[in-house]
């Protein structure tokens, strides 16, 4: 069973991360915009059992040193197994050949698309992890470290000099909590139309 060990920190300039990924060695993968879109059931039975099901499909802006597979992907993620320092949860994954079509697929089966925004990232590999370096509408900017282990994902973000705390929380959640904060509509949040995130 595959599980994602991962953790995520908001942080005020990435252009300071991106000098000490430089400084460390980290090779480049590349900048795409992600647009995920989110299904759950009718009765909301995934959000109740903290699951998400996650339809991806990127327009890359700028390869690095591997081509970046650009097909759509679908995720299920189980529930949330956090400590102090990572997040895990199972996660099952596969790409597919046209996001639409899935898409429609899904909405045939009966699921409902509860979410959809997108996200800026910028992509590196240091340490044997993956560095993401996301700007998202709304909530803003952020370092995802994710790793085969958490010895792995720590050692990362202290060469990088992380200080800010670990937030357990996926970006659908948050969105979630800062549209019933702010009263902001959910549903669609694209970057254009919320100004393109510093």
């Amino acid at each position: 069973m595959a599980h994602e060990i991962e953790a995520k920190f908001p942080v005020n300039e990435l252009a300071r991360v991106r000098r000490r990924l430089r400084g460390s060695g980290a090779v480049f993968l590349g900048t795409y915009v992600q647009t995920d879109r989110f299904y759950d059931l009718p009765d909301r039975t995934y959000h109740k059992n903290g699951c998400g099901l996650r339809l991806r499909c990127l327009k890359i802006l700028r390869s690095g040193a591997k081509k970046l597979d650009a097909r759509p992907e679908i995720t299920f993620k189980g529930p949330i197994q956090s400590n102090a320092r990572v997040k895990i949860r199972r996660e099952i994954q596969t790409r597919l050949d046209c996001g639409q079509t899935a898409h429609q697929l899904l909405l045939a089966c009966g699921l409902e698309q509860v979410m959809c925004y997108q996200k800026r990232r910028g992509s590196y590999r240091l340490g044997g992890c993956r560095v993401e370096l996301d700007q998202l509408p709304l909530l803003g900017s952020f370092v995802e470290i994710e790793g085969p282990n958490e010895k792995a994902v720590v050692a990362v973000r202290k060469t990088l000099h992380i200080e800010a705390d670990h937030i357990p929380s996926s970006y659908l959640h948050l969105l979630t909590e800062h549209c019933k904060t702010t009263g902001a509509q959910a549903g669609e949040m694209m970057l254009g139309r919320f100004g393109d995130c510093p």
